[in-house]
Order: C-alpha cells, then sequence, then structure tokens
C-alpha cells in the first residue's frame, strides 16, 4: 500500500513542479461537455486504482464489489478531514459466470465466446441477458454527474480497473468499442481537469506496477 501512497505523492510533485499540458480551463469545443450545464467552479479529478490484491495476482477475473478498493481510499485521505463517500455506480463491472475463473486459458477454454467478445469486443459483449460494458458506461456517466454536481473543487475517486476505464474513456469520448484503449495498472493514477462547461482534459497518467 506504500507504493500508491509515494505514487500519490509524485503525482501532486509533478503537478507542482512543472507546467502540465491539457488543463481545461481556456479551451473550446475539444470535448463534450459531461455535464450539459454549468458548473459553479472549475474542478480537478484524481481517478486511482487500488493496489495489486491477491486476486490480482493470480490472474483471476473478478466484477462488482467496491471495498476492494476503500482501504487504498482511506489511507490517502487520512489526516486529511475530508469525507468519504461511497457511490454504488463506482462498483466494478458484473461479470456473472466468469467472475472467479482465471484469465486466459481457464476461462478462454470453458466460455470462449464470452471471453473472447469481453478481450476483443467489449461493446457486444452479452453476459447472461446483460451487456456489461455498455452498462459500466452508463455508470460512469452517471458517476461523472454525480461528481461534478458536488460541491467543491478537487475530488479523489478510488475504484476498479474495469470502472476507472469506463470514466477515462467516457470522459475522452471513447465508445465502448474503445474500452480496452486504456489501461490501468494497479495503483495507477490519472487526473483531468474540468471548467465550468464541464469540459474534461486528461492533465496526466501515471502507471505503476506493483
Amino acid at each position: 500500500m506504500s507504493n500508491m501512497v509515494s505514487i500519490f505523492l509524485l503525482a501532486n510533485k509533478l503537478e507542482k513542479d512543472f507546467s502540465l499540458t491539457g488543463l481545461a480551463y481556456n479551451f473550446t469545443k475539444a470535448t463534450i461537455s459531461l455535464t450539459n450545464g454549468l458548473l459553479l467552479t472549475s474542478k480537478k479529478i484524481t481517478l486511482v486504482r487500488h493496489g495489486l490484491s491477491s486476486r490480482n495476482a493470480e490472474k483471476i477475473i473478478q466484477g462488482h464489489p467496491i471495498s476492494r478498493a476503500k482501504t487504498p481510499a482511506e489511507i490517502i485521505l487520512q489526516g486529511r478531514e475530508k469525507p468519504l463517500v461511497f457511490l454504488d455506480s463506482l462498483r466494478e463491472a458484473h461479470l456473472y459466470f466468469l467472475e472467479g475463473m482465471t484469465n486466459g486459458r481457464n476461462a478462454r477454454q470453458i466460455n470462449p465466446k464470452e471471453y473472447t467478445a469481453l478481450r476483443e469486443d467489449p461493446a457486444n459483449f452479452f453476459v447472461s441477458c446483460v451487456y456489461p460494458i455498455q452498462e459500466l458506461r452508463g455508470l460512469a456517466s452517471e458517476t461523472w454527474r454525480l461528481i461534478l454536481l458536488t460541491p467543491g473543487e478537487n475530488f479523489l475517486v478510488g475504484t476498479h480497473k474495469s470502472t476507472l476505464r469506463a470514466l477515462i474513456c467516457t470522459a475522452l469520448g471513447l465508445t465502448p468499442e474503445r474500452f480496452h484503449a486504456i489501461d490501468i495498472n494497479n495503483c495507477g493514477i490519472s487526473a483531468f481537469n474540468l471548467n465550468k462547461r464541464g469540459d474534461s482534459m486528461l492533465q496526466f497518467n501515471i502507471e505503476h506496477d506493483s
């Protein structure tokens, strides 16, 4: 967990020491607004993936609960006197019967159609009468709306890989077909600046292998 704290501190140092590109304060028509309305203030949103879990190390397919992201958020917020808020929309994609299988050989052999669709055609990945990646995109849009309409200028969001992918893709205007264009390692950090129109711009993205 110390790796996550150190990488978070590095992100803060980068922002303070260097003039980073991508500030979302003086541009027009660069992106689609995430709010479709004016905000009271510009905002900075920092996205953090939790550290390496035992199941990550074993390459086990996971999904749904948000509890694994709770501890890193609590550690990062220690001493900051900031409230920790849980959003149900930040839960990981529900992958149904694929959950608990190992990535690759196990899942590919037992459920080749679903596994291949998840990896190669995420927008059309269909399982148990649900399109999980499309559903995740809808949850990501709702999460952005909830965060951006909350009073305040700086927010830290800790959650899982698939959810972070959906959040970043949504902010960058990428469709579910491009879901795998974004990769988020354990302890990875991404930061967005948003102007009062709700336009987002990626400020920096730090990848870190635990």
